[in-house]
């Protein structure tokens, strides 16, 4: 009767052994899609005038998928923007998540970035990613892009710059 015992302990043991290995061989993963997005301000016709100074993208400009890793975990969404080529320090970059995304997101969660976060050239935190089920995968988190600051006071050229996404453990 203990040789049974000590037996299933041991299968128990090597068990959960196995399942937290296999657990720290599966790691969180992203994808990002969508578009370019450009925008191009109406010419100004009369002198005194400006911009309107404030664009917004298409509320699913980027799609996010996201995969949790098995059980318990909690990961971090962040971003950042980086010159590309050219970007004016007076412009400024603000992201807002649109919705939840789809799939089967079975004890699952987003939380946060209901309102523009403004984006700069270090990594903020957006939103998080909770899993407590197996390997989940949450497809098309829709984000949306604001640009403001435009001014006839900028110097004029082509400005852009690109949103680099960042998805880590907690």
């Amino acid at each position: 009767m203990k040789y049974r015992m000590c037996h299933k302990q041991i299968q128990l043991i090597a068990f959960i052994l196995l399942l937290l290995i296999y657990k720290s061989g599966i790691a969180q993963s992203m994808s990002v899609g969508g578009n370019n997005w450009s925008v191009s301000p109406p010419a100004i016709t009369e002198a005194g005038k400006n911009y309107v100074g404030i664009y917004e993208s298409p509320d699913n400009q980027i799609l996010l998928t996201l995969t949790g890793p098995l059980l318990l975990g909690n990961m971090h969404v962040s971003a950042h923007y980086e010159a590309n080529p050219l970007w004016d320090n007076n412009l400024k970059l603000s992201i807002l998540r649109t919705n939840s995304g789809t799939g089967l997101c079975l004890l699952c969660s987003l939380s946060g970035n209901e309102n523009y976060i403004q984006l700069n050239t270090t990594d903020i935190t957006l939103f998080n990613f909770t899993t407590a089920a197996l390997l989940t995968t949450v497809n098309n988190v829709a984000m949306k892009l604001k640009v403001s600051g435009v001014s006839v006071v900028l110097p004029a050229a082509t400005y852009g710059c690109k949103v680099v996404f960042t998805i880590s453990p907690n």
